[in-house]
């Protein structure tokens, strides 16, 4: 049997080519109808708290402080768990600020490589699973290190770390994955589990497992995974488009 030949960014996408528009669609229009937004009304508090706390680990260098603490990372946190005691809020937020510091400097920051990103992701991994380990000299990890856990974030942020890693592997062999192969990985990648187990912590349930192995939980964590992984590719695409990513269903 003759192997098919590998597939390359640089050999299938020809981003000259694609509209200069696109029309995005009103997921909060939509949503809306459902669920009222609203904002937990201890945000702002925490929020003060929360960037001391995270800027204490000196994890942002100067010139992008400015620009990471005023992106309006609280006030989203507030809108994705509006109804969250303020102690639950505070530390949902204090992940939330590591969650995407993690996440950018896996993508073009300091973890931009392979090897460092394996690191990385065995240093926190150890901090997670054994909380009394000595502190790490790698900030991002020990940040970490101070928050509360329990089994599912775990297991959740072990599924997000390895899949940015092969997301990596990926982009730095110039690969494209099959349809079928980046919609499985994207899924993790997106850190959707983690904000799930997110979501019970700050409401302050501790679900059983039978709860969350039965078959119609795990088809709406599914399919609540998949509205908002496919909502972030839509409106990541220009950006991808504009780096010449493949990383991105669109």
């Amino acid at each position: 049997m003759t192997a098919m030949p590998q597939n390359t960014c640089s050999e299938l996408l020809d981003y000259s080519k694609l509209p200069s528009q696109i029309r995005l669609p009103d997921i909060i229009g939509y949503t809306s109808k459902a669920f009222a937004a609203r904002s937990n009304p201890s945000h702002l508090q925490a929020e003060i708290e929360s960037y001391k706390w995270f800027d204490s680990y000196d994890i942002i260098p100067d010139s992008k402080r400015q620009t990471f603490f005023g992106s309006g990372l609280g006030l989203m946190t507030a809108m994705c768990y509006p109804h969250a005691e303020p102690e639950h809020f505070r530390i949902t937020l204090d992940f939330v600020l590591w969650l995407f510091t993690f996440d950018d400097m896996t993508d073009a920051g300091a973890l931009d490589d392979v090897d460092k990103m394996k690191l990385a992701i065995d240093l926190t991994m150890q901090v997670l699973r054994d909380p009394e380990t000595p502190t790490p000299k790698f900030k991002i990890a020990a940040a970490l290190q101070s928050l509360s856990t329990i089994r599912r974030t775990i297991d959740a942020i072990d599924f997000y770390t390895r899949a940015v890693l092969q997301q990596k592997i990926n982009r730095v062999g110039d690969r494209i994955p099959s349809i079928d192969e980046y919609i499985q990985l994207r899924r993790d990648t997106s850190a959707m589990r983690i904000a799930f187990v997110g979501i019970e912590y700050a409401l302050g349930l501790e679900l059983p497992a039978e709860v969350h192995e039965d078959p119609i939980v795990m088809e709406l964590a599914l399919a609540g995974n998949d509205i908002l992984t496919w909502a972030n590719d839509i409106y990541s695409f220009p950006v991808s488009a504009t780096e010449s990513s493949s990383w991105n269903l669109f």
